[in-house]
């Protein structure tokens, strides 16, 4: 680091840009510079690089020859772009068997588990936007790659917590596993719109937020069954498309308080149920749940308002549920009031600076089963809260134990009782 002190401004840029006389190329990446005010201002120095050399996008050089050779010279990969004939086709990881770069070698097999490993970490060094894309030269098929397991009709609540036939490493943000929420359903307007989220609890049943589909008939709507990644065009493991043919609001729904603020989408045929295709199980009628291991997904925004932006791959986040009389007093503290009074249909999780956020509306809340701890049980619809992931500000759940009756009934007599429901 060096502080160039009392020089002016025009001087400065001189040196930054031109070099000095004595020292021609400037060999280091930051200067201080102080003027004679006692102002400071720290700046980037751009290297230059000889004649013999190629500058990467990063600034630094690396010797001619070694671009475009196939390998990735510059640590950012940029030796490797715009490489005349040798376009890039990209392709997605898994359909891939050789990349045109040859150090883009992002999948491997697990000796643990019979999933391929895909570390995105070796970000890829071609245009490719999708890190689960890459350059490729041969595409294929992987032999490797195994049919899905049929699920029986009566099993819910199974987590992958590796995913299915793929893990991913090298998630930053709280990304989820592709399977690893085999219930969760992204709602769409029939023109590609992105609603919200949803549970599969049947192969022909969604629940989610009745605000979210208030102002929508059953023929607007699409439900991705087995979504993760909602801007693949070539997904890993296919997801379903389903048209929605119904939709069935909670009879005390209230659109003004969002008080039993649960619908059912009734689907025009039945999802195939697979690893990445299964109900979620549904807890008995008024059943507790405190526990710190609960879990809220979604692609709602990262931020609240018009600066938040919402997600392409699945996220989770950790987070306790928490006793309503806990909650409504936590509540009394934020904007809501000190008169604010939490309906018994609602329930609350997180308050420690993570939680569902916009976008995630109609998204279940789920926690272990404490009869099988293996399998989750869905307690919670995403239905608000004040700001997003605020410490202090519990989020707020439409109860699924308080609904759960009607849910289950409703099911019954629709499609009959002789299939088992979580």
């Amino acid at each position: 680091m060096w502080t160039i002190q009392g020089i002016s401004a025009a001087a400065v840029v001189m040196i930054l840009i031109c070099g000095s006389e004595s020292n021609p190329q400037v060999n280091f990446p930051q200067v201080d510079v102080v003027f004679p005010d006692q102002s400071q201002v720290r700046h980037t120095v751009i290297r230059r690089c000889q004649n013999s050399q190629f500058r990467c996008n990063d600034g630094n050089c690396i010797r001619q020859r070694l671009r475009c050779d196939g390998e990735r010279n510059c640590a950012d990969g940029s030796d490797e772009l715009n490489c005349g004939s040798r376009q890039c086709n990209c392709v997605p990881l898994h359909l891939c068997c050789e990349p045109l770069l040859t150090s883009d070698r992002r999948i491997t097999t697990s000796d643990r588990t019979a999933n391929f490993i895909i570390d995105i970490n070796l970000q890829s060094i071609s245009p490719c936007n999708d890190p689960l894309s890459t350059c490729c030269k041969t595409e294929c098929r992987r032999t490797g790659s195994r049919p899905l397991k049929p699920i029986p009709s009566n099993q819910c609540g199974t987590r992958n917590f590796a995913g299915v036939q793929f893990t991913v490493v090298g998630f930053q943000d709280n990304q989820s596993q592709i399977g690893e929420f085999p219930w969760m359903v992204a709602l769409f307007t029939q023109n590609g719109n992105y609603i919200g989220g949803g549970s599969l609890l049947h192969p022909r049943v969604i629940l989610t937020a009745a605000h979210k589909v208030k102002n929508f008939g059953g023929g607007h709507l699409v439900a991705r069954v087995g979504a993760w990644d909602l801007n693949a065009t070539t997904e890993v493991i296919p997801s379903q498309n389903i048209n929605v043919e119904n939709i069935l609001f909670h009879p005390s729904f209230d659109p003004r308080t969002l008080k039993y603020n649960v619908a059912l989408l009734i689907l025009q045929r039945e999802a195939v149920l697979s690893e990445t295709a299964l109900p979620v199980c549904l807890p008995d009628p008024g059943q507790v749940f405190h526990m710190s291991s609960c879990v809220v997904n979604g692609w709602g925004k990262d931020v609240f308002g018009e600066n938040g932006r919402y997600q392409r791959i699945m996220k989770k986040v950790t987070l306790p549920a928490i006793k309503n009389s806990e909650c409504q007093k936590m509540l009394r503290k934020t904007r809501l009031g000190r008169n604010y009074n939490l309906h018994n249909s609602f329930n609350c999780a997180g308050g420690r600076g993570h939680n569902a956020c916009e976008g995630d509306g109609g998204s279940p809340l789920v926690c272990p089963n404490p009869k099988s701890p293996h399998q989750y049980v869905q307690v919670g619809v995403v239905s608000g809260g004040v700001g997003c992931g605020i410490v202090g500000n519990p989020g707020i759940y439409a109860s699924v134990p308080q609904t759960v009756n009607w849910i289950t009934q409703t099911i019954h007599d629709k499609f009959g009782r002789d299939r088992v429901l979580g």
